[in-house]
């Protein structure tokens, strides 16, 4: 896929990526926060919308595993898992190819312990569903 046109600015412009997230949740049963992420590809020159990008991302909660292995009377389904934030957005070259980057954080409390979980979502420009 090459250069997008923008229909706003009339001519072929860079791009640039936002993320939101639809949803967080945690798996007691594999120990993996799931988080719902909607990319938007938008022109860098105005900023308006040319695509966009669904899916879902998942990353081990580590941390919290070891901490549930050491205390086994603790049951996982009571953990409570906040809203992932997005922290940043960016696009780099990863492995000749460009990537559209979220970077995401959220944290698990479980009893008075709080565990932070980061993860990412990177997208190549031929996986976003462009706008006509």
């Amino acid at each position: 896929m090459g250069a997008i046109r923008c229909p706003d600015c009339e001519s072929f412009v860079s791009l640039n990526v936002d993320a939101e997230v639809e949803d967080t949740q945690y798996d007691d049963s594999s120990n993996f926060v799931e988080v719902d992420l909607h990319l938007i590809l938008t022109c860098a020159e105005c900023g308006a919308e040319l695509g966009e990008y669904n899916d879902t991302t998942d990353y081990a909660a580590t941390e919290l595993g070891e901490y549930l292995e050491e205390h086994e009377d603790i049951d996982a389904s009571n953990v409570e898992c906040y809203d992932a934030d997005i922290v940043e957005t960016k696009v780099e070259k990863r492995k000749g190819r460009k990537h559209y980057i979220a970077l995401w954080s959220t944290r698990l409390k479980c009893n008075d312990e709080v565990f932070k979980v980061s993860g990412e979502m990177a997208v190549t420009q031929d996986q976003f569903e462009l706008f006509n």
